[in-house]
């Protein structure tokens, strides 16, 4: 028997991830409907259905009436704003586009979303079944066990984090039959729940391994000998008793829905197809209904109709092939800067000894300026150049107002050169969102994007630096065994500059992007 898969949807809180991930696009359609909402909830279904497939799935929503935690209460989410306008057009119109896309909405007055979920996911929970809890919020931990896992959307890029027990313990400190007790402990602010004063994210797990439960900590609180953890559980019992009480997901939800109104047939066609062209969700509708051809893709098998295309062989590094070149002296610096600024388009790349854009060190500047060419030039590394020398040299490419400057993930870069003296005048352009805005279901990680539009496979990082506890830093290696990976780097994203920057004319977002999403990288 194959194993069932079932998908449980928190719709309140994707709503909201939705609303805000393109609250500054303002995107309306023809009738002045604010479509942004709808259209980031569509993009999370397209996602998880095309890479999950699931063979059971509902969608969970909250309602307007008072829950039981309202009951218990009075204060209870009362500081929340109220909703943005945008949602309460947008959030039935959600629902609506969910229907269309034959999927189950359910909601039930006196509990939350939570609750149904939380009823359903335990229900569900068995040897041939695999339930995933798709929602951004923590609390949906308490819920994970062996066939229960929690799907967390991705920020970075637009796909999913799962988590599974040792995935809670690693956020929580504690398995998750205790993320009650330590979120007691901690209190939400957020929906109004205070817990135990004094005691924060890092104390709470620790008490709770220490004596098993929040019941065992307030009995023996008096055994504590940190003075303000003893005195915050003797003097805030009650309080936290409550607040466990608040945050405890319901599983015994009565009347939720029978197991068979859960199983997806794939969407109505018609009716999905009919409710994107009044949201005029044009790309989206040629990419996952097919209704207009578009053309194949580098790498991929077949076209939307299923007529097989025969796939080339993948490229990957050719020194033989590119100019790829390691600035080796200040001259050399000075005459790649001259022969930069004749260019109206340059691609630039930075290489740090952290992911951390605030704590990291600069090791090298990479760019490019013609497909097929790349300059490194190394800093701070042993045999490398001065940062102060080389960053005053080409501070005037970055300050040039008449230049697009392009960079995948460019807020990275953009935070690097602002601590290293940097001010970018120059035009933003980003192939990171611009691969969102030409189709948020795709990966839009600078590897996944060479291969599907290039049909070619970059040099992946952990082969310079390794990975798990034997990864090193980049400041480890020598400029010759970085510039080839640095100057590849450059040179993909301008080749994907290229043509992404054509896709948003002929979709019509290169307004969008230029005026609204490129600008607010900085301010973000």
């Amino acid at each position: 028997m194959s194993k069932k898969l079932l998908f449980l949807l928190d719709g309140m809180a994707l709503a909201y991830r939705a609303h805000f991930a393109f609250v500054n696009s303002r995107l309306k359609n023809s009738e002045g409907i604010a479509t942004g909402p709808v259209l980031g909830f569509a993009n999370t279904l397209v996602r998880m259905l095309d890479e999950e497939k699931p063979t059971h799935i509902a969608v969970a929503w909250d309602t307007k009436a008072a829950t039981f935690r309202h009951d218990a209460d009075e204060t209870y989410k009362a500081q929340r704003p109220p909703q943005p306008d945008e949602l309460k057009v947008g959030i039935p119109l959600i629902k609506e586009m969910v229907e269309n896309w034959g999927i189950k909405n359910i909601e039930q007055d006196g509990y939350e979303a939570d609750d149904i979920i939380g009823t359903i996911a335990s229900g569900a929970n068995a040897d041939d079944v695999d339930v995933y809890l798709v929602t951004p919020d923590k609390d949906f931990m308490q819920l994970v066990h062996d066939h229960v896992k929690m799907m967390k959307p991705d920020n970075k890029d637009g796909g999913f984090n799962i988590i599974d027990r040792e995935g809670v313990h690693d956020y929580f400190g504690v398995y998750p039959d205790q993320v009650i007790d330590v979120l007691a402990i901690i209190g939400d602010a957020s929906d109004n729940i205070p817990g135990v004063p004094g005691i924060g994210k890092k104390g709470a797990p620790k008490l709770i391994n220490e004596f098993g439960s929040l019941e065992e900590a307030i009995a023996k609180a008096d055994t504590i000998s940190a003075k303000r953890q003893r005195e915050g559980l003797q003097e805030f019992a009650d309080q936290a008793m409550h607040a466990k009480f608040m945050v405890t997901i319901k599983t015994d939800v009565p009347n939720t829905v029978e197991w068979e109104e859960l199983e997806w047939n794939g969407p109505n066609r018609n009716d999905l197809g009919a409710f994107f062209k009044r949201m005029e969700f044009r790309t989206l509708t040629k990419r996952y209904l097919g209704e207009e051809p578009i053309e194949n893709k580098a790498g991929d098998q077949g076209d939307l109709f299923g007529t097989f295309v025969e796939e080339e062989p993948i490229e990957k590094l050719d020194e033989e092939k590119n100019a790829y070149e390691l600035v080796k002296d200040i001259d050399g610096v000075k005459k790649l800067v001259e022969d930069l600024k004749k260019e109206s388009v340059i691609c630039f790349d930075t290489e740090t000894n952290s992911p951390n854009p605030v704590s990291a060190s600069l090791v090298g500047f990479s760019f490019s300026a013609k497909p097929g060419m790349g300059f490194y030039i190394p800093v701070n590394v042993e045999g490398a150049l001065d940062e102060k020398e080389v960053v005053d040299i080409i501070r005037p490419l970055f300050e040039d107002e008449g230049k697009t400057l392009v960079a995948h993930n460019y807020k990275f870069d953009w935070l690097i050169l602002h601590r290293a003296g940097i001010q970018i005048k120059g035009k933003p352009f980003d192939t990171m969102i611009a691969a969102y805005l030409i189709d948020a279901t795709q990966k839009i990680k600078m590897d996944e994007l060479s291969k599907k539009y290039l049909n070619y496979e970059p040099v992946p990082i952990e082969a310079l630096i390794g990975k798990g506890k034997r990864q090193i830093s980049m400041a480890d290696l020598t400029p010759e065994e970085v510039y080839l990976y640095a100057c590849e780097d450059a040179d993909i994203t301008l080749r994907l500059y290229e043509i992404f920057s054509e896709q948003l004319t002929k979709d019509e977002l290169d307004d969008v992007a230029k005026t609204v999403e490129f600008p607010l990288m900085e301010v973000l």
